[in-house]
């Protein structure tokens, strides 16, 4: 995923830039027969098994810092107010100039990374807005385990750091616009639809996380894949579809 920032008339364009696996794989080819077989990379504790070659997956349809990459652009323009004012969307060939970790990412934002704030303030933006719709976000902590030279290591991942959110923001408003895109120029794309959840009753003290998240979770409606454009409720979303992580 690679994100940038430009700030041109008073205005600030954001684009979300997806590897371009279609520059490398066509419909029906070897490589796109394999990958379907697939279906997804599956990451084990001590090993990954790819849905794409590494040759690809790490180097050629990956967006390696210093080296040009064809990449799924959407650009987004806002305004002072951070409202969204238009978009595009584009093939493009980009150049990463920086690739951070996510500690590094957060490292960056707490010294104040005017790029990285930009970033996070309308991350922000779009979440409240979300929220308005309807959306509830309940991330829970995830489990990194690693096996290495026969020992065992297991990492606490925090889903609420300031740049997961902002990835995790900036990926589902990029995945919504080419909904929007597809829906609109009649594009044949799966679409993920989910109907409004059940209401239900707020405790005066919070549960423990685990149960209250498994609580949420079962008022939720089984989000459906379809054919036609429809509203994701739990994100809050008029039209969604995964464009993203077209290697995993």
């Amino acid at each position: 995923d690679g994100l940038t920032v430009a700030h041109v008339d008073g205005e600030t364009i954001v684009g979300v830039h997806i590897a371009d696996v279609s520059a490398f794989s066509s419909k029906g080819d070897l490589l796109d027969a394999e990958a379907a077989k697939r279906c997804s990379t599956i990451y084990l504790p001590s090993t990954t098994v790819r849905m794409f070659p590494d040759r690809l997956s790490t180097d050629l349809a990956s967006l390696v810092c210093g080296k040009d990459r064809p990449a799924f652009t959407v650009e987004v323009r806002f305004d002072a107010q951070l409202n969204q004012v238009g978009y595009r969307i584009a093939r493009s060939t980009l150049r990463v100039e920086r690739r951070l970790t996510y500690d590094q990412a957060d490292d960056l934002l707490a010294a104040g990374d005017s790029t990285l704030a930009a970033l996070h303030a309308i991350a922000t933006h779009l979440l409240q807005l979300r929220a308005a719709r309807g959306a509830i976000t309940f991330r829970r902590p995830e489990l990194k385990i690693r096996v290495k030279n026969n020992e065992i290591s297991v990492k606490t991942i925090d889903s609420n750091s300031p740049s997961r959110f902002l990835v995790s923001e900036m990926m589902i408003m990029a995945n919504g616009l080419a909904a929007d895109f597809a829906a609109m120029n009649a594009l044949p794309v799966i679409y993920r639809t989910q109907e409004p959840r059940e209401a239900i009753a707020v405790e005066e003290k919070p549960l423990v996380e685990a149960l209250a998240f498994e609580r949420m979770r079962k008022t939720f409606k089984r989000s459906r894949l379809s054919l036609t454009p429809g509203a994701h409720s739990g994100l809050g979303m008029s039209a969604y579809t995964q464009a993203s992580s077209p290697i995993r």
